[in-house]
């Protein structure tokens, strides 16, 4: 099979898996980049370019009128390379995107590694560019944090986040009781939170139906005000 029609074939699977979900009655879609990085028979390690990514998006946020929610990895660089990422999600009509911050090339936990993350100055320099760069304010940014073993810096840094102007946070390796509990801005119900259980391998949403990141309304875009998430 000619390596083109094969990509394409695996694009197509996505892009149906999304409809699926949106007719079965999940209020948002979460385009996993995990997920896209397995289906092309790759380990999640930055193995697909930001191109590749943001035209899976296209074709699924075009396919639903439901939020979707992309992956958007560590912003592919630095903060240069920050703002075009988040310019070129922009353009696809996706609801949001989450930018993390762990090292290039990624060596996530979920694979066995120690999870290596910049440091807490240069992932607030991307989320601060993801937050410039956009020409639409409606597109809700997740500042994602993968840090391991210093919990009260992974709090930090995303609290720090938070105050810049990220509209979520993504905690790696939390519960949704451990982000509950531990995100001040999630507490007080000022913001939306995401969970990732390690053990668990679950992706959760917790936080008041309305924190300050369900702004995009009136087209496929949607409003995220759900938990009920699926993954695709």
């Amino acid at each position: 099979m000619e390596a083109g029609r094969s990509a394409s074939h695996l694009v197509r699977r996505i892009v149906l898996t999304a409809r699926l979900i949106a007719e079965t009655g999940y209020r948002a879609v979460y385009l996993s980049g995990s997920l896209q990085h397995a289906m092309r028979g790759y380990a999640d390690i930055n193995a697909l370019t930001m191109s590749e990514m943001v035209q899976t998006a296209h074709n699924v946020a075009g396919e639903i009128a439901i939020p979707c929610i992309a992956d958007a990895e560590t912003g592919f660089g630095i903060d240069i390379n920050v703002t075009r990422t988040v310019r070129e999600f922009e353009r696809t009509g996706v609801a949001g995107i989450h930018i993390e911050d762990s090292t290039v090339p990624k060596r996530p936990a979920r694979l066995g590694f120690e999870s290596p993350t910049v440091s807490t100055a240069e992932f607030l320099d991307k989320i601060k560019a993801a937050l410039d760069a956009r020409i639409d304010q409606g597109l809700v940014v997740i500042a994602r944090s993968e840090l391991r073993g210093n919990d009260d810096e992974k709090i930090e840094r995303l609290h720090r986040a938070l105050e810049l102007g990220a509209d979520a946070v993504w905690v790696g390796g939390f519960s949704p009781s451990q982000v509950e509990k531990s995100v001040p801005a999630v507490a007080e119900a000022r913001t939306r939170g995401i969970a990732e259980d390690d053990e668990r391998r679950t992706v959760r949403s917790v936080g008041p139906e309305d924190g300050g990141c369900a702004r995009r309304t009136g087209d496929r875009r949607g409003s995220w005000r759900s938990a009920r998430c699926s993954r695709t």
